[in-house]
């Protein structure tokens, strides 16, 4: 899905970051085909109804950012730096997501949705950054994971708290929290690095609270995401050495499960 940026419902075609234009098998034509391809797009918030210029481009250049050594297991990041690189030239970039046309909040005074629906360009970002740092906007409006409609969304607001520093961007705390539950995502690393300059009792508060949640609900992923976090941080979370010592006993099998695969994870991150 990180390779896919579009769909044309009357060419049925699909169209792919680096250029390629998928065109779809004579059943896509069919009504409730069609109807169903352009619900799931839609879903995911903007996608592009036509093939973006310069997108084979854009795809090479953003295998030259400083993390591509990274970003080349992680398709999600190198979309991401994609739709960046696209922005900064707008002449590749469709009118109606010009930058002209952006306004951070609404005639009716609420929050424009773009920065929930796709990426924002560097001056969509910093006239959001400004109307937080002016208390135009309450940053907790942002603040809702769920409200996110694809993965790279989310990485709007990791920057929009990276720009506005501390004390504003402690509100995001749990947010970036949020954000450890799936190593693939393009959100992943850029949390961990933004939360590194937290305080640290804050962050290590919350990784206790997290890290308990987590292991009683079997969720691997972001048990996993805890561990990598804290490795990180060369901090060891008491729940988990109280787990070792036996202290604290699994809720259940799925449970013990959870933390066996979320180990098994984070050394596999750590290669």
């Amino acid at each position: 899905m990180d390779l896919i940026c579009g769909y044309n419902k009357r060419k049925d075609e699909l169209y792919t970051i680096d250029g390629v234009i998928i065109k779809l098998p004579d059943e896509a034509g069919l009504y409730s085909v069609r109807r169903e391809l352009e619900k799931f797009f839609r879903e995911r918030g903007y996608y592009f109804e036509q093939m973006p210029q310069g997108a084979r481009d854009e795809f090479h250049d953003s295998f030259r950012k400083p993390d591509s050594a990274l970003a080349i297991e992680n398709w999600g990041t190198i979309r991401y730096q994609w739709e960046k690189e696209l922005l900064r030239d707008s002449k590749k970039y469709p009118d109606k997501i010009a930058k002209s046309n952006f306004s951070v909040i609404a005639y009716d005074g609420s929050i424009s949705t773009d920065i929930f629906e796709r990426v924002l360009s560097d001056y969509e970002l910093e006239q959001t950054v400004n109307a937080v740092k002016n208390n135009h906007v309450d940053i907790r409006k942002y603040l809702y994971f769920n409200d996110y409609k694809n993965e790279y969304a989310v990485c709007n607001t990791i920057e929009l708290l990276k720009k506005i520093g501390q004390p504003k961007n402690l509100e995001g705390c749990d947010f970036l929290f949020d954000c450890l539950g799936n190593i693939d995502e393009p959100y992943f690393y850029m949390a961990v690095n933004l939360l590194k300059t937290y305080p640290r009792r804050m962050r290590e508060e919350k990784m206790e609270v997290y890290a308990k949640a987590a292991h009683e609900s079997g969720d691997v992923e972001k048990f996993g995401g805890l561990l990598y976090l804290a490795k990180e941080l060369k901090y060891d979370i008491k729940y988990v050495e109280k787990m070792k010592t036996g202290e604290e006993s699994p809720k259940d099998e799925k449970a013990e499960e959870a933390k066996e695969a979320a180990q098994g994870q984070v050394m596999q991150m750590s290669k």
